[in-house]
């Protein structure tokens, strides 16, 4: 508030020129963290009876000894979401096709 004063100029006309979008793209998933993922997907570990979600595969990318090794980040269960979707490990539920009943005549029920 002090710095726009000091210059003499209102607030709106120092922003007007900075955009809020992105400045650089975000970074791609690590294939190996990508391989992790599918890995735990398939296999579950330590006889998990389950097929293990995006918390669960989160929750042991965080033990895994490979990725503390290479120091790799672990990614957010929305972009563990995306790359079981991208790699066909969550099946899309198909829209039900609605079939169209007709109406009765008005006044007869």
């Amino acid at each position: 508030m002090k710095e726009e004063l000091a210059l003499g100029k209102p607030l709106e006309e120092i922003l007007q020129g900075h955009s809020r979008a992105r400045k650089h793209p975000p970074e791609k998933t690590h294939p190996m963290v990508v391989a992790e993922i599918l890995s735990l997907r398939d296999h579950p570990p330590e006889g998990l009876r389950r097929v293990p979600g995006q918390e669960a595969i989160q929750y042991y990318l965080q033990r895994s000894p490979v990725l503390q090794l290479f120091h790799l980040p672990v990614p957010s269960c929305k972009t563990i979401y995306r790359i079981l979707k991208a790699n066909d490990r969550i099946q899309t539920r198909e829209k039900p096709v609605h079939q169209p009943q007709e109406r009765p005549a008005p006044m007869t029920c």
